[in-house]
């Protein structure tokens, strides 16, 4: 409702009491209208009124009487809501005055035009006022002074004496002044006096004191009360929307809790009035920083630069966008221009660093050094200094940069790392692997894993470079070059399924490498999967006809699946491909024996020998050819030439002791069964072989003992019962040997059948 209608309403009130007669010119009437003015607003028309009843009271009770305070309260309230400072403070006084010609029986009827009186001389920025006005607001608040029964009033003339010092004012400064009202301000807010604290924080920021920058806002400590107050803000902004002034400390509120969205809104709406407000603008850019959206932070720093251009914060704050964006040149101009004559380690230590990004070392090198005199323990300036001497070659230095900083932050998993680089460059291996793996144990990037890996294998230790290796290929699959070291890796550690894997994806990127499908072939046959690995060695000759060792392991492959005939097949292709080697002749003589060619086998070992004649695999083979010749002197010669370097093999043993026995030397067949009997005291074979021993030389008691011990390990053993049969035959022990019989009968009928003895 504006002035007009209200004025308009309340004129025609006025004449309503007109026409029922009971208007007049009496004090109470005028009162009364005057009243009715005030409450509805109208105070120009209120302060007439009350003027004239001002003056008609001091005609009644004289100019300081008590009486007039009402009126004399109702002006300078009046006054106040029109914002006519000069008169406020005359009514004011005025007020004072009176009051201090009477004992007051209660102090705290000073408070509020103390207050009121405050917020016209902070406004007026007459700060030394200000002081003693809130000094003796807080002496009545704590009860400092007793009020005496006489006409000495200590108080009211104290009040009398901060008024009399107006035209006596000393300067002070906007700083001083504002420190002191947010000091006051946190004071009342611990006493839960918020409509105090809040008087002093709005005049402390009205005053633009420099020295209320936006750091000292963001550390200001609201204390466990900051809710409190938040509220108290808020239910004033919500009552009177004019009240911007309470959104600035919203926001900062609402900042300093991290809730960006309301610290935004808030500010947003102190921006609305105050669109230039350097704090405001900062706080806002800040949010946008945190909120990780740069270029409107840009925005509101910008805002601020082209109010205040040498403002350090907006600048610095400027300074790491751009840096973050790797716009360095810009970064670089900004930090040039508010570089000058500081000695802020933070603005030399990224001038410093926005150098090195731009590859302008020489100067990176100058400002870190810098940065490092002017803060020996910041590791991270170390570390850019050693990056940039290296970055200029200058090894030495960056060693040194680099040591300096692991010394202070031994954790620092980077600069381990770049002292790996240049123990690598510099050719120290077992110091670059010691960073490296010190880089490892707090970084965690592909390039430490793959430069760890490498140094590995380039000192073929195969084990270590395996798990760098993997991790940094999880990540690379496509590094071909580093799948085929993976896959060299696998084959050297016995490691073939996952050599396999390595190496079908390198086929599926080069299909005619040979080598890929060569490697798969190896790799299977080591698993004993000799029909993979017969598929994959197929495959290499489709691939080349005359690969050689193909043809080889084609050959192996058949000779262990006991296909003979083909396995020579392919290991006669071999000898058309180049000259036989060792293991061929091996393969081959194998192949000729498994099919009973002897003498060709024979041959072909014998002239193995030749690439090694003292290879005991090749004696032994040999020994198997004359064994199987009959020719057992020759067969016991190339056997015991092999026992040689493996005295211990009972297979050996036991062959020896069967030539002995086909020479008719039982006593030295005896021994050689025994001594591989005492090797393995299951092998029923040798006990089996001492009882023929002993048969074949007449001792039939013994052999008889023997053939029972088979059958006492080995019930089932039907050649020793049967040898039983025959020995108590001789000796005359028929129903012995008919009980054979019967068992015999049991566990094999044709052999049963085959005994003449048995049938009878």
């Amino acid at each position: 409702m504006n002035y007009l209608i209200k004025k308009t309403l309340f004129l025609i009130t006025i004449c309503l009491t007109l026409l029922q007669g009971s208007f007049n010119s009496t004090l109470h009437d005028k009162k009364k209208l005057a009243n009715t003015y005030y409450e509805s607003a109208l105070y120009d028309d209120a302060i007439i009124i009350y003027e004239e009843i001002f003056e008609i009271e001091k005609e009644i009770f004289g100019g300081n009487s008590i009486n007039l305070i009402e009126t004399v309260t109702n002006l300078y309230n009046l006054h106040q809501l029109n914002n006519d400072i000069d008169k406020t403070k005359e009514y004011i006084q005025k007020y004072i005055n009176i009051q201090s010609s009477f004992i007051l029986k209660q102090q705290n009827q000073y408070i509020k035009p103390l207050q009121d009186l405050k917020k016209i001389y902070i406004n007026e920025k007459k700060p030394n006022i200000v002081f003693e006005l809130d000094s003796l607001l807080q002496i009545i608040d704590n009860n400092t002074y007793t009020i005496q029964q006489d006409s000495s009033l200590i108080l009211p003339q104290l009040i009398i004496n901060v008024l009399d010092s107006t035209n006596s004012e000393t300067e002070y400064s906007n700083n001083d002044m504002a420190l002191e009202l947010i000091d006051n301000a946190l004071n009342y807010l611990k006493n839960n006096l918020y409509t105090d604290a809040k008087i002093n924080l709005i005049s402390a920021l009205n005053l633009d004191a420099e020295i209320l920058d936006l750091d000292y806002f963001i550390n200001i400590k609201f204390g466990e009360e900051r809710e409190n107050l938040y509220k108290s803000l808020l239910e004033d902004v919500e009552n009177d929307s004019t009240k911007f002034d309470n959104n600035f400390y919203l926001g900062l509120i609402k900042y300093q809790e991290k809730n960006y969205k309301d610290a935004t809104k808030y500010l947003n709406k102190y921006n609305q009035k105050y669109k230039n407000n350097i704090n405001t603008l900062l706080l806002l850019g800040n949010i946008k920083t945190l909120q990780l959206n740069p270029f409107d932070a840009m925005f509101y720093f910008y805002r601020c630069l082209k109010q205040e251009p040498d403002n350090l914060y907006a600048n610095k704050s400027l300074s790491k966008i751009l840096i973050d964006l790797q716009d360095y040149n810009e970064a670089i101009n900004i930090l040039k221009y508010i570089a000058k004559g500081t000695n802020d380690h933070d603005i030399i230590y990224h001038l410093g660093f926005s150098y090195y990004q731009n590859k302008n070392y020489k100067e990176a090198v100058k400002y870190l050094t810098q940065a490092v005199l002017l803060n020996p323990e910041d590791f991270k300036t170390y570390y850019y200094l050693g990056l940039a001497y290296k970055s200029d070659k200058r090894y030495k230095q960056s060693l040194d940069a680099f040591k300096k900083c692991i010394s202070l932050n031994s954790n620092w998993g980077l600069a381990h790392y770049e002292l790996g680089l240049i123990y690598g460059i510099t050719l120290n291996d077992d110091l670059a692997i010691k960073h490296f793996e010190l880089a490892k144990r707090n970084e965690t990037f592909d390039d430490l894993n793959y430069k760890l890996g490498m140094l590995y294998y380039k000192n073929q230790n195969f084990i270590k470079a395996m798990k760098p290796l993997k991790e940094y290929l999880l990540k690379h699959m496509q590094d071909y070059d580093t799948m085929k070291i993976m896959g060299e890796i696998f084959l050297s550690t016995n490691r073939y399924p996952e050599a396999i894997d390595i190496y079908y994806r390198l086929i599926d990127i080069e299909p005619n490498n040979e080598k890929y499908y060569y490697n798969i072939a190896n790799s299977y046959y080591n698993l004993n999967d000799f029909t993979n690995a017969l598929d994959y060695y197929l495959k290499v000759i489709n691939l080349n006809e005359e690969n050689y060792n193909v043809f080889i392991d084609i050959g192996t492959i058949f000779n262990k699946k006991n296909q003979f005939n083909q396995a020579e097949t392919y290991l006669l292709k071999a000898l058309d491909c180049g000259s036989p080697n060792k293991n061929l002749l091996i393969q081959l003589g194998i192949a000729y024996g498994g099919q009973k060619k002897f003498l060709e086998s024979l041959i072909v070992f014998k002239e193995a020998l030749k690439f090694s004649l003292e290879d005991p695999i090749l004696h032994y083979q040999i020994a198997i050819i004359y064994k199987e010749l009959e020719i057992y002197d020759l067969a016991i010669r190339n056997f015991s030439f092999y026992l040689k370097t493996n005295p211990k093999d009972e297979i050996t043993l036991l062959l020896i002791g069967e030539c002995y026995l086909n020479l008719n030397n039982y006593e030295k067949a005896i021994s050689f069964f025994e001594k591989t009997y005492k090797l393995n005291n299951n092998n029923n074979t040798a006990l089996f072989k001492i009882g023929l021993a002993y048969e074949k030389s007449g001792d039939l008691k013994n052999a008889a003992k023997f053939f029972k011990n088979v059958i006492k390990k080995n019930p089932d053993h039907v050649k020793s019962r049967e040898k039983l049969v025959f020995i108590y035959k001789e000796l005359n022990k028929f129903r012995e040997a008919k009980k054979e019989c019967e068992i015999i009968y049991m566990l094999d009928r044709s052999i049963y059948n085959s005994i003449k003895f048995c049938n009878q």
